[in-house]
């Protein structure tokens, strides 16, 4: 049927408020009517606005597009960067977020993946405190959203395990698991760092409308799930399983996203405040062979402690943190003299 013929066989009939009736198709099976009331709350526009970003993001996930495009640095035709050098344009990444930037598109093109992933981590750690937390900021959303292009592991290649030995290079403390390691500050900065993103995403997860709460209770599941993992690793799967599972006497979805609710709420309360700041610090003490420790990074943990006159040698507060580390869990039950050993370790 050409567009003439259609036109002349679709006529439109008006009747209680707006009606649209489809009356001359050739043949009977094809006849439709659609009729359109717009004197109730069918239709909200709010809603569906919302939907219809909905919609967007879904078709985002399902055919792997990017979240965002910086135009100017995004991969695309070698022509664009031909252009590029003809103008005088950088395509070199100067600041973190073009760094990280970078490694997204590394990572999600998955060409050359490792070496060209491992030349701009170093950037960021050469840079310091910038790209430290642009590279855990990036690791951490990945996390939470489930999106992984960074934590991507299926290559056998762990970009987060990478980043933490670049780190480690660039420290004289013992590797993971021994006292005052560089490593278990980083391992426990980037575990606070993943808890309090997915307090973020809960927190906005809430502030959505009923509707769409009811219907994404599975992400929240997710979510809560995530944190339980890192907040409480004494529990087995068993257990995690319970506690983010249905209500028994399921009345309707609302029930289980208040009980989604409250555990997560429940974990991420317990958050310490300013324990990131605390371990970034660290982190960039304890970095000593670093080609700017005296420089650059020394700058960096003024400004994190507000204090212009810090000086590696006179910081009285990293070495507390120190000694609290190297005593256990406990200490005073595993002592032959609790008592006497409780006040001196509640002092530190």
């Amino acid at each position: 049927m050409d567009g003439t013929d259609r036109g002349e066989r679709i006529g439109l009939q008006k009747k209680d408020g707006l009606s649209l009736t489809r009356a001359t198709w050739p043949n009977p099976i094809f006849f439709c009517a659609i009729r359109i009331t717009w004197q109730n709350d069918t239709f909200d526009e709010r809603r569906e606005a919302v939907w219809g970003v909905l919609k967007i993001d879904a078709i985002k996930d399902a055919f792997d597009y990017p979240d965002e495009y910086l135009v100017d640095r995004d991969i695309v035709h070698r022509i664009a960067f031909d252009k590029a050098c003809q103008r005088g344009l950088s395509l070199e990444p100067i600041n973190a977020q073009d760094l990280v930037h970078d490694l997204k598109d590394v990572c999600r093109f998955g060409v050359d993946r490792l070496d060209r992933s491992l030349a701009l981590m170093e950037q960021m750690v050469i840079i310091g405190l910038p790209g430290l937390t642009a590279f855990y900021d990036a690791v951490a959303e990945e996390h939470a959203l489930g999106k992984p292009y960074i934590i991507y592991t299926g290559d056998d290649v762990d970009l987060v395990a990478e980043f933490k030995a670049m780190m480690q290079r660039r420290s004289s403390t013992g590797p993971e698991g021994t006292p005052n390691s560089v490593s278990n500050d980083v391992r426990d900065y980037l575990a606070m760092r993943l808890l309090r993103q997915i307090g973020d995403e809960l927190e906005g997860f809430l502030q959505l409308p009923k509707r769409e709460r009811l219907e994404g209770r599975w992400f929240l599941r997710a979510l809560t799930l995530k944190a339980l993992e890192l907040a409480r690793p004494d529990l087995d799967e068993a257990d995690r399983e319970e506690m983010v599972a249905a209500p028994v006497k399921l009345d309707g979805p609302s029930h289980h996203v208040s009980k989604l609710a409250d555990v997560a709420g429940s974990v991420l309360r317990r958050l310490p405040e300013d324990r990131e700041l605390d371990l970034l610090f660290d982190i960039l003490r304890k970095m000593d062979l670093h080609d700017e420790y005296d420089g650059t990074l020394l700058s960096q943990a003024q400004d994190l402690r507000d204090d212009g006159e810090l000086d590696w040698s006179n910081n009285q507060r990293g070495l507390i943190n120190d000694l609290r580390r190297l005593v256990p869990e406990g200490a005073h039950a595993k002592s032959s003299d609790p008592a006497g050993l409780r006040c001196p370790t509640q002092s530190i």
